[in-house]
């Protein structure tokens, strides 16, 4: 609602403007009305409206003076004159003073009036819209600021005004995790929020992008703050489709104030962590003190008889035997205390070490392609409280030991089981590389990883290496015919073994047993 003042000399015309439309049907407030210059200029400072509508001709000081005074004291005010035909020209002479401009009074009825208040909005509309911009844009850079700047300089004057500190924080991924996951919630669109946020809460006066996650509004100190909150959380949860936590400070004297708090007391915005997402913390919850920085194996925990790093061993020992439920009594145990203590840094202590000793498990997993065990791998974004970590890390406790269990104890094992498969079963032509995985119980390209990693040839080479040396030990013992070596060593034709040889020796089976049994005589 835009504010408006009448000043005339003349009673009757005065009562007839005030009373000639509904003023707040059209979006303004007829808050003062003056019977000469004086009063008018006196109401003016007093009541400081956004628009003014004044006689030329007024005892005390004219129109035109008023317009100077008022053009002193504040720019944005919009003057109109009112004048008859022979104040004409003399109101020309008002437009060097910015009026905006004059109405002959034989020609203000409702209906000219109506039109020029609905202009007057659309214009006072605009002129608010592009002052808040302004605002906004000089206390961002304010708080930003590490030197003067010519946008600060033109900030100051309601840089030192008092607000109200509203902090909005997109819900995501704690850092510490990031770390570990390699994977982080996508940043909003800082212009799209600040945006809606400045459309729909005329009392928010500065939008500042803070960090990558995080916004500072300085609202007006009169504002109901957490109503307002909730209000914000509200609108931009649904229409920004993503979490949105808030965080309502309080009044601060200052811009400095608001932008030293934030910095001295950055412990407090991770006590979301500890909640749920998309929530409104006001200053009842922000004003109680976080527990210092601390760890979970400081020597006061370690006198007790829930020390973590006993607990975490004895989570090992459960998990390597695949006792789930134990594994899961554990973890509870380890991690209730510093979840009930909001202790954020003890809480991730715990992670780090718990996922340190997935990652060492991980490592002895078999890779099967189909169902694969990776533990960073489709890391949900939804991981945005210590309650949904807690329930991600028990997720990936329970699928390790489900893999566990339906595989041999080491890839030593497999790679043994293997070879003796092959050894045994070569003779056999429709052996396949593929059999001898599902023998062991994973797939193709997990055997050939660990034939290259131990043998430094895949598998199927393996194989054909096997055959290729049995037949080369059954040429040098001539009561074996050269046609019956394919059957021996697993070939369906002759051609095809043949071939085989050729390829592996560089000579044929007839060439090979001449030259080895010459070279045995020649010995």
């Amino acid at each position: 609602m835009f504010t408006i003042m009448l000043a005339d000399d003349n009673l009757f015309a005065l009562e007839h403007y005030s009373n000639l439309v509904n003023w707040r049907q059209y979006g303004f407030e007829l808050i003062a009305t003056a019977e000469d210059g004086l009063e008018a200029l006196e109401k003016f400072y007093r009541f400081q409206p956004d628009v003014v509508i004044t006689d030329i001709q007024m005892p005390g000081m004219n129109g035109i003076d008023l317009a100077a005074k008022i053009r002193e004291q504040n720019q944005s005010t919009i003057v109109i004159f009112l004048s008859s035909y022979d104040e004409f020209d003399y109101a020309r002479s008002a437009l060097n003073l910015s009026v905006q401009e004059y109405i002959l009074k034989h020609e203000l009825s409702q209906e000219t009036l109506i039109h020029k208040l609905t202009d007057l909005k659309r214009l006072l509309k605009k002129k608010e819209q592009q002052m808040r911009s302004f605002q906004s844009n000089c206390l961002s850079s304010y708080l930003k600021m590490t030197e003067p700047s010519i946008e600060a300089a033109s900030a100051h004057s309601f840089s030192e005004k008092p607000f109200c500190l509203i902090v909005v924080e997109q819900d995501h991924m704690p850092e510490r995790l990031v770390r570990h996951v390699n994977r982080q919630v996508t940043p909003l669109n800082s212009r799209q929020l600040k945006s809606v946020i400045l459309e729909y809460f005329p009392d928010v006066f500065c939008c500042s992008h803070y960090d990558t996650y995080r916004w500072l509004c300085l609202c007006s100190p009169d504002c109901q703050m957490t109503e307002l909150s909730h209000r914000m959380k509200q609108v931009l949860n649904s229409t920004l489709n993503v979490p949105i936590s808030l965080f309502a400070f309080g009044v601060f004297s200052n811009v400095e104030e608001c932008k030293n708090f934030c910095l001295d007391h950055s412990d407090i915005f991770l006590k979301r962590y500890f909640e749920n997402t998309g929530i409104v913390m006001d200053i009842s919850f922000t004003s109680s003190v976080m527990p210092e920085k601390s760890s979970a194996f400081s020597p006061e925990s370690s006198r007790k008889n829930n020390d973590p790093l006993t607990v975490i061993e004895a989570f090992s020992q459960e998990f390597q035997r695949l006792h789930y439920e134990n594994c899961l009594a554990k973890l509870d145990q380890l991690f209730l205390p510093v979840i009930l203590s909001a202790d954020y840094p003890a809480f991730f202590d715990l992670i780090d070490l718990i996922l340190e000793k997935l990652e060492n498990c991980e490592k002895s997993v078999i890779r099967y392609p189909e169902d694969s065990f990776l533990l960073y791998e489709d890391v949900p974004e939804q991981l945005l409280s210590v309650h949904q970590i807690l329930k991600w890390i028990k997720e990936k406790v329970s699928s390790l030991m489900q893999i566990m269990k339906t595989q041999p104890q080491t890839q030593s094992d497999v790679l043994e089981k293997a070879i003796r498969f092959i050894y045994k079963q070569y003779t056999n032509p429709l052996l396949s590389i593929d059999d001898v995985a599902q023998h062991v119980g994973i797939s193709v390209n997990g055997l050939n990883n660990l034939f290259k990693k131990s043998q430094n040839e895949t598998a199927g080479r393996f194989l054909t290496r096997v055959r290729m040396e049995k037949a080369a030990h059954l040429l040098l013992e001539m009561e074996n015919k050269i046609s019956d070596l394919p059957q021996k060593t697993g070939y369906s034709s002759a051609s095809y073994f043949t071939r085989a040889f050729q390829k592996y020796y560089g000579m044929s089976p007839t060439e090979y047993r001449t030259q080895k049994v010459g070279q045995k005589d020649h010995e």
